[in-house]
């Protein structure tokens, strides 16, 4: 019975109301795991990074691989803007748009340069 008070407690400090379907249930359940997940995912990602780094200095093409991998760390951050306004829909700011826009170019050049720049040392 405890259970069923501690989850009606979050569904509804969460912003669930009453009535509100499954749509809405699911909005609020996904939005708050999704965000753990995507935490655990983006620290396992940033073990992954220093390994490659690592294989990137006993290489010499460390640069190369940094700006291969900070072009994707950035290309993901556009994702995370998309993905939060589809589940928790606020209106969108100019903000917003600037936060899809610019890391999405930032991330393309960077991954552009570590390929097609040569800047081995």
């Amino acid at each position: 019975m405890q259970l069923f008070t501690l989850v009606r407690t979050t569904m509804l400090q969460a912003g669930y109301k009453e009535g509100g379907g499954v749509s809405q249930f699911i909005r609020v359940f996904t939005g708050i795991p999704l965000f753990l997940i995507l935490g655990i995912a983006w620290m396992g990602f940033f073990i992954y990074t220093f390994y490659y780094y690592e294989k990137g200095a006993e290489k010499r093409n460390l640069i190369k691989r940094f700006l291969f991998i900070t072009g994707w760390k950035i290309l993901v951050i556009p994702v995370i803007v998309i993905t939060y306004q589809l589940f928790l829909p606020i209106p969108t700011r100019a903000l917003d748009l600037v936060l899809i826009a610019v890391p999405f170019i930032g991330g393309l050049i960077s991954i552009y340069a570590s390929n097609n720049f040569d800047i081995d040392f």
